[in-house]
């Protein structure tokens, strides 16, 4: 007992259903699966970058294409054997992108 409650009323549990992984409805849906994070960074040399962790386990960096509002995507790798849950970038001294990922 903490200030006079027992256990049963200082933890609340919370459950949130289950979701099924997406569908691909369109041709417009470039992504295999479902995105958890994702985080921006501008780097001078490289210019806008947006980083996404996936369900699927994978990192993928995107940037402005042509087109505008459009992104191309620069690069995928596979960080994780599951989701990613966490995902952070940022610039070091020598102006490089570095990213952070969790799962």
């Amino acid at each position: 007992r903490k200030e006079g409650l027992s256990l049963e009323h200082a933890l609340e549990l919370h459950y949130f259903p289950a979701r099924l992984p997406p569908k691909m409805e369109s041709e417009s849906e470039a992504l295999p699966d479902w995105i958890s994070t994702m985080d921006y960074t501008f780097n001078a040399s490289s210019g806008d970058i947006l980083f996404t962790g996936g369900c699927d386990g994978m990192i993928r960096a995107f940037s402005p294409g042509s087109v505008k509002n459009k992104f191309q995507q620069m690069n995928a790798i596979a960080a994780h054997t599951g989701p990613i849950k966490c995902l952070s970038s940022t610039l070091d001294g020598d102006q490089r992108v570095l990213v952070a990922t969790g799962s």
